[in-house]
């Protein structure tokens, strides 16, 4: 799963009368990963990155590269 976000955006009568709108989020990114492979993450390459100059001689192997990160993310949006 890359990507997973779930918001809210509360109710005009539930805000102040300086406030318009508020939604609150989190998204989650790289959350799970569900495979048979048995090494950190299929999707890296310790020679180059999808759509860079550098050819990957060996897609899938990741030779002990770090695997991408997994971010929770929070978020407020005020309009006022």
């Amino acid at each position: 799963m890359k990507y997973l976000s779930f918001g809210y955006t509360f109710n005009n009568s539930l805000l102040g009368p300086n406030i318009s709108k508020l939604r609150v989020f989190l998204t989650f990114q790289n959350l799970i990963t569900i495979t048979k492979y048995s090494g950190f993450d299929p999707e890296v390459s310790l020679y180059g990155r999808s759509g860079s100059s550098e050819k990957n001689i060996a897609p899938g192997i990741d030779y002990g590269t770090y695997p991408q990160s997994r971010d929770f993310i929070i978020g407020l949006n005020i309009t006022f």
